[in-house]
Order: C-alpha cells, then structure tokens, then sequence
C-alpha cells in the first residue's frame, strides 16, 4: 500500500472513530418524521428501543468498515436515502 493510500484510510478510520465517539457523548439523535417512524416500527419488532438499535445499526457499520468489508473510498455506490422502504 502507497503512502498516500495509506493516510487515506488513516484518516477515515479516524473519521469513523470520531463520528462513533459523538454519537456515544450525545444524549439524543434526531432525525425526520419518516426516519423516526421507521426506527421505531424496526425498534418494535427487534423488541429494542430506538437508541439500542441506533446502537446496533452504527455498531454493525464500523465493524463491516474495519473489517474490509465497506468500502472506505469514493469507490463506495451512493445510495439514495428513502423513507418509503419501510412502508
């Protein structure tokens, strides 16, 4: 690995770290009408609370992120938030 590609992903780890680290200090998160809706109705059938599956969705994707298995470059596709999928 080069050592421009190095710091890089360096420096997306770190980010990853940093955003995990907010979201662990902050007491709540907040998102649109339609996000909530559907965080509660999945958080109801995981018989979790909101913040716990917050917890697990964020858990899961730095975890796939460490493990090399989520890109960490601009390569990654760009998908389209809905917040219809759940409907």
């Amino acid at each position: 690995m080069a050592a421009g590609e190095r710091d890089s992903s360096e420096n997306q780890r770190l980010a990853d770290l940093q955003a995990a680290a907010m979201l662990r200090m902050s007491g709540s998160v907040s998102f649109d009408a339609d996000t909530e809706s559907d965080l509660s109705a999945i958080a109801a059938e995981m018989n979790l609370d909101r913040l716990e599956l917050i917890r697990l969705a964020v858990g899961q994707w730095l975890a796939l992120r460490k493990g090399g298995r989520f890109p960490t470059d601009d390569s990654a596709p760009v998908v389209a938030v809905r917040s219809d999928i759940c409907d």
